[in-house]
């Protein structure tokens, strides 16, 4: 596995202010970006961020984002967690961010099978993190899609984290037809060689850009910066879904709810709900909350769909959530 490692400075979007005063430096200012290559032809891009000097530390975090982010989104959070003390690993899914795209559109966003995005991420972990819990705490923090693959990594890696908080992961989704005749539907296209035709959306154009259309947050400040970083870098924009992902999405979610699938994960999960979450369904979460032998579920009423990034009433509710149970499940060591 091919490995590139660089410390660069990225854009970011200086006349825009953090919503964090826990720090005055900007954390990606700090960061060293760099690339590896888990595949042929697949290149990942890749960020650590260190804890703020004055910060006593904390532990290993890894942060994994949802579908169609990227790493400069997170630059807020960073911030806070790095404030903390927590050192950082984080990196752009394949098929977004400034990793290697699909497909010769690179605005549709594309995996022929969420294997790919795993072996990915098992990668990453074994190459840079090689986290041991017993030694210091080493936690995921994933949204979205991000906690969707954070549950079937860990319940095929148990004992490598000491916990996971997952903000509204991707476990069901809000469909027109039952998620059986969908994934029957989509994978008869699929065979068909349409996998790479849209099934929502278009290319990342002007209706992205509009705050009040938008499902994901009820912030307009988080909303625009997020904009600012891909006017800054298009690279990083990317359009909708295509047939190909909706039909491995609904393969892996169903995955998830195989007999004995989820059992088998025993790290202590934390999962937290958006209460108007209009991109991902809550009952299925809940329901596997219940099945986990760690597991545990919250609501935030009147949140949208992307927590870290709402308002900050609702992120301040997200953040006692998660450093209640991190300080339960991974204390510091003294």
């Amino acid at each position: 596995m091919r490995t590139a490692r660089r410390r660069r400075r990225i854009p970011t979007g200086r006349g825009l202010s953090l919503a964090t005063a826990s720090t005055s430096r900007d954390p990606l200012d700090h960061a060293d970006f760099g690339t590896f290559q888990p595949a042929t032809g697949v290149h990942i891009r890749y960020a650590h961020v260190p804890p703020a000097s004055d910060a006593p530390p904390r532990g290993q975090l890894l942060l994994l984002h949802g579908r169609g982010e990227f790493i400069e989104k997170y630059d807020e959070v960073i911030g806070e967690l790095t404030a903390r003390g927590w050192a950082i690993w984080t990196m752009d899914w394949r098929g977004q961010g400034l990793s290697s795209r699909a497909l010769r559109n690179a605005h549709k966003g594309h995996v022929d099978d969420f294997e790919d995005y795993l072996y990915d991420l098992d990668a990453f972990v074994t190459r840079f993190m090689s986290p041991d819990p017993t030694r210091s705490p080493c936690v995921i923090l994933a949204h979205s899609m991000g906690g969707h693959l954070a549950l079937r990594y860990l319940a095929r890696h148990p004992g490598r984290f000491s916990g996971a908080v997952l903000s509204a992961p991707m476990v069901g989704v809000h469909a027109p037809l039952p998620e059986w005749l969908m994934e029957l539907l989509l994978g008869a296209a699929v065979r068909l060689g349409l996998g790479g035709l849209y099934l929502v959306g278009d290319d990342h154009g002007p209706e992205d850009r509009a705050f009040h259309s938008n499902l994901l947050t009820r912030d307009p400040a988080r909303f625009q910066r997020t904009q600012a970083r891909i006017d800054e870098n298009p690279q990083l924009a990317i359009g909708g879904l295509t047939v190909g992902w909706m039909s491995a999405a609904l393969r892996s979610m169903r995955r998830l709810f195989d007999e004995g699938a989820i059992e088998a994960l025993t790290t202590p999960v934390l999962m937290v709900c958006a209460g108007h979450d209009q991109r991902v369904a809550n009952a299925p979460a809940m329901e596997l909350a219940r099945r986990l032998v760690g597991g545990r579920v919250q609501v935030i009423p009147d949140a949208e769909h992307e927590l870290m990034m709402e308002r900050d009433d609702v992120r301040d509710r997200f953040w006692a959530l998660f450093r209640g149970f991190v300080d339960e499940v991974a204390p510091r060591v003294r």
